[in-house]
């Protein structure tokens, strides 16, 4: 039963997530602060494959802006197959890969 909660939270969170990218762009630190931020990557973390890959522009476009740091983006591109260069990107990729 908490299996299927659980499931059923983490679906949730990708669907609010996938909502706020599109009415707002990805969370960033002047909407969410730097927990919020980490909190955004880690619910996209939860989502499948297919959706890891629709999140993915709305990330891409907040680190070109700045409002999140490029480890975002390199770590959902490790789930979805892809990476990005944090160079490419105008960000670096803090010491630690945090």
């Amino acid at each position: 039963m908490w299996q299927q909660k659980s499931k059923e939270a983490r679906r949730r969170g990708v669907e609010v997530l996938s909502d706020i990218a599109n009415v707002h762009g990805w969370p960033g630190n002047l909407l969410v602060g730097s927990v919020g931020c980490e909190a955004a990557l880690l619910i996209a973390t939860q989502a499948d494959h297919q959706e890891r890959a629709r999140l993915r522009p709305a990330l891409e476009r907040a680190v070109r802006a700045g409002a999140v740091p490029a480890w975002h983006l390199q770590r959902l591109g490790s789930l979805t197959g892809t990476t990005a260069d944090p160079g490419r990107l105008g960000a670096e990729c803090p010491e630690g890969g945090r």
